[in-house]
């Protein structure tokens, strides 16, 4: 494959004089002689407007003769010091760049072999050129300015240099048959390879920190820096006299023919022929050629026209290079257009990485690669193909058959039959839409872009991804824009139901998605995919919909009402957000008795409402629960032989769980619960604990006591009766619950008699072990008469030492109390008597918080300023809460 990179156009031709090398700067070109000249020639550039064809004229300026017997043959224009160097015979001239005359002021360098010119400088004076130098034992860094020549720095070499090369502080060198790169800062030397030394060696620098030398076997080596080669080798003629480059050419003269390579792939992609030539020269973007006799110019080709050649001949990435290297902001729109050719060529080839590389860069409107995938546009799109057109794709799908079934194609193609192709193309192009989903360009064409996706997702049977894709647009919270009903259509048609579901919900149809999810509840639709239940639930409660819940509630409550419930209370992983009446809910759980009471069981414990018909139907519930079981056949049996093991565990949990309730709940009716366990004999306990709750605890005593002889039990209930009252608070005295005990201990049974011998023994252990809670006169009337002292000597020993303590105690509370009303009453006489009577009335008010001072409960505080106050306003007595200065006499009287 060809390419016409450049044109080749005359500049001077018949020259009177054999041109040995030669130089440009801007509009100057200077050739060196055989016979020692120096000319300067004006190059004027002209296009004609009609052909558009480029044409030169040249004038001679001046010239200047440096030697009649040795030719020039090396030559370096320094335009920033207005000086051009020439080399004759080993001796380096300044000269001025317009005169062509000799800067007397410099001295002249001897022993040079050869120089060559920095294009990468590292001195930072714009009005200074730097320079590299080959003399017979070493190389030199010169620098130039305009009236002299200095050195800078040196490194020695074994032999003359016959060709050199400087990048920054790197020079490449060529001496005596071995290539080596020296560091003018470091001084190292690093050996490269040998040549020929029969032959002319070649050094260019090609761009920064890299060489291109001619090697052996007729190859141009590329030379980093670091001494590695990061490019394969061009492989040129062996006749190849002068070379040069421009990007990204390397550019060779032969004395027949101009080869211009590519660095992309190193590779021929132009062949201009040439006779005679001999040298070639890039000078700042303008190339030229010469013979001995005549200089040409190698003019680009316009970069754009070299761009859609490239592209033709599917040469992408040379085509893709050259478009960045050239392109500027004023060439954005091309370049992107190129890119995305470039990224058809290569989506025809299944190079995807570098399809998607393009596109992405050529920021591609998806819409270009959706449309040749039939069916993937949505029939709304208003999408017309760019003109002119990035591609000449038919459709994928019949592309990938022509290409398989003609054996042929572009590389890549072979790779599987049409439909594998047309496979991975459709794979490669789900890909590419998620992976630019975010970018500008897509979101421009958000509903296209997303109909595609779920599309695809769809045809290629990737159901986890699809659901993935549709979970993620619910919980942006953003609705996701589609093309409901052609997304819908294909779902349904494959049967993808929950996918379904999820795009509905993902499009804010919540009654459409709640919709199908009751037909897949209810199995009138089949997906493996469903979760069940519970995902209906969580979907219910995602929405927080009030009414959604309530229209599918039923739904629920017919296949789980455990599930069903969970939509008002909650459950572990996702707690109510939405507030429900209970009134309401427990109407629609009527009849789903186990839901009602799990949803009582959240009113009661989690809410801790107080409203006593949740508390009494929750125990009622399963007080009823424990009287069925208890009146089953096999309890009423005589025998305990007869009962069944089962039917004894179940009425043993639910016995379990109604005294749990009967103890947790605090706000049921227990005179109704009692009426329905009443008659039944098993549930003692229960009755006791419920009598003790109405406040009747002698009768649940005597339950506890004469009927189920439980005496540890009785004790619990006083010790955890007298405890609840401790924490209520109150400020009536506790009830006489174990001398009630006593009293069921000891007291005749319905019917008459005395208490059994064997039966001894639990009063009086209560009486010993809880002797300060039965008062001795309220006991003494209770024993029975045949007991002797000896038996209760414990009890009377504490009992006694208990009501001698109690009245010392009460004569000492009441001369303190009698010593604290003396001291109020002296201290009020001093307060009339300083500060005169304080009247109090009815209407007097306290001076802090303004109420009125007549409360039966609180005291009163006088301050000689007269400043009167309730005691419980005044944190400290002895401080005035009004004036907060200290009283020296405060009188309190208590109501």
């Amino acid at each position: 494959m060809s390419l016409k990179a450049f044109d080749l156009i005359p500049v001077v031709e018949h020259l009177d004089v054999r041109v040995a090398c030669f130089e440009a700067c801007g509009n100057e070109l200077y050739l060196g002689t055989d016979d020692g000249q120096v000319l300067r020639c004006s190059v004027g550039e002209r296009t004609d407007p009609d052909t558009d064809e480029t044409c030169y004229t040249t004038k001679h300026v001046a010239k200047v003769y440096l030697s009649s017997k040795y030719s020039v043959t090396c030559l370096g224009a320094a335009s920033s010091t207005g000086r051009l160097l020439a080399l004759v015979d080993g001796l380096m001239h300044l000269l001025d760049h317009k005169t062509l005359e000799t800067v007397s002021t410099a001295s002249k360098n001897k022993g040079v072999s050869t120089f060559c010119l920095n294009y990468n400088p590292s001195n930072p004076d714009p009005f200074a050129l730097e320079m590299c130098v080959g003399r017979r034992r070493c190389v030199q860094l010169l620098v130039v300015q305009e009236d002299r020549v200095s050195v800078v720095s040196e490194v020695s070499c074994p032999d003359p240099p016959t060709a050199v090369s400087l990048d920054g502080v790197w020079a490449c060198v060529a001496s005596q048959g071995q290539y080596c790169l020296y560091n003018f800062t470091s001084g190292d030397c690093t050996h490269l390879f040998p040549y020929d030394a029969s032959t002319t060696p070649i050094i260019r620098r090609i761009m920064k920190e890299e060489f291109l030398l001619s090697g052996p076997s007729c190859l141009g080596m590329f030379v980093s820096c670091d001494g590695v080669s990061i490019r394969p080798p061009i492989s040129w003629s062996e006749d190849v006299l002068a070379v040069a480059y421009h990007h990204p050419y390397v550019l060779t003269v032969t004395p027949q023919f101009i080869r211009i390579y590519s660095v992309v792939d190193q590779q021929v992609k132009q062949t201009v022929r040439f006779s005679g030539g001999r040298l070639v020269g890039n000078f700042d973007g303008q190339v030229y050629v010469g013979t001995v006799s005549s200089i040409y110019c190698l003019m680009p080709q316009p970069w754009y026209k070299q761009v859609q050649v490239l592209l033709s001949e599917e040469r992408v990435e040379e085509a893709v290079e050259l478009c960045e290297q050239h392109g500027g902001p004023q060439h954005e729109q091309l370049v992107r257009m190129v890119l995305q050719r470039a990224g058809f060529l290569r989506l025809l080839q299944e190079q995807y990485n570098a399809v998607a590389d393009y596109f992405l860069r050529g920021h591609l409107d998806p819409r270009e690669l959706m449309h040749i995938f039939p069916g993937l546009l949505p029939a709304s799109s208003d999408f017309v193909r760019s003109v002119p057109p990035l591609h000449h794709i038919v459709t994928m799908e019949t592309e990938c058959s022509s290409s398989s079934g003609g054996g042929g194609g572009s590389a890549g193609v072979g790779r599987g039959g049409g439909k594998d192709r047309l496979q991975r193309a459709t794979n490669f192009v789900l890909e590419y839409l998620l992976a630019c989903r975010a970018t500008t360009d897509a979101r421009q064409h958000a509903a296209e872009v997303n109909t595609g996706i779920v599309k695809l997702l769809c045809r290629l049977g990737r159901r986890e991804e699809l659901l993935s894709f549709l979970d993620d647009a619910c919980k942006s919270g953003v609705r996701l824009q589609c093309d409901v009903a052609e997304c819908a259509a294909d779902l349904q048609a494959a049967h993808l139901y929950l996918a379904l579901h999820k795009l509905h919900s993902a499009c804010g149809d919540a009654g459409a998605a709640g919709d199908l999810l009751v037909q897949l509840t209810r199995g009138q639709l089949q997906d493996p995919l469903y979760p069940g239940p519970c995902y209906f639930r969580d979907f219910l409660l995602t929405t927080g919909s009030k009414d959604l819940v309530m229209r599918y509630c039923p739904v629920l409550l017919e296949v789980d009402p455990g599930i069903a419930v969970t939509l008002f209370t909650g459950h572990r992983d996702q707690q109510q957000v939405v507030q429900f009446d209970p009134q309401h809910v427990l109407s629609v759980l009527a009849n789903f008795p186990s839901a009602r009471i799990a949803y009582l069981h959240h009113l009661v414990d989690d809410l801790q409402l107080t409203d006593s018909d949740y508390h009494t139907e929750l125990v009622l519930h399963y007080a009823d629960g424990a009287v069925r079981l208890a009146q089953t056949p096999c309890h009423r049996a005589s025998s305990p032989a007869l009962t069944n093991g089962t039917s004894e565990d179940a009425l043993q949990e639910a016995r379990a769980a109604l005294l749990n309730v009967l103890e947790t709940c605090r706000h049921y009716d227990a005179a109704a619960v009692l009426s329905r366990i009443r008659h039944c004999k098993l549930l003692q306990t229960e009755k006791a604990m419920l009598l003790g709750r109405m406040g009747d605890h002698e009768k649940a005593l005597r339950l506890l006591v004469n009927e189920l002889h439980d005496y540890r039990a009785a004790e619990e209930y006083c010790a955890s009766q007298l405890q609840q009252h401790s924490l209520l608070g109150g400020t009536t005295p506790p009830p006489p619950l174990y001398l009630l005990m006593l009293k069921a201990y000891l007291q005749p049974r319905p019917g008459g008699g005395k208490v059994p011998d064997t039966e001894v023994s639990a009063p009086l252990s209560l009486l010993r072990h809880h002797a300060s809670d039965l008062p001795l006169p309220a006991v003494l009337p209770l024993l029975p008469s045949h007991w002797t002292l000896a038996i209760t000597r414990s009890y009377t020993r504490t009992a006694l030492a208990q009501l001698h303590h109690h009245k010392r105690k009460a004569i000492l509370q009441k001369g303190a109390a009698k010593c604290a009303l003396q001291q109020q009453t002296a201290l009020l006489a001093q307060l009339c008597a300083s500060a005169g009577p304080v009247r109090l009335d009815a209407n007097s008010i306290c001076m802090v918080c303004c109420e009125r001072l007549s409360s039966p409960s609180c005291g009163v505080v006088v301050y000689s300023s007269g400043v009167v106050a309730h005691s419980r306003c005044v944190p400290d007595l002895q401080v005035c809460p009004l004036t907060g200065t200290c009283a020296s006499n405060t009188h309190t009287h208590h109501n």
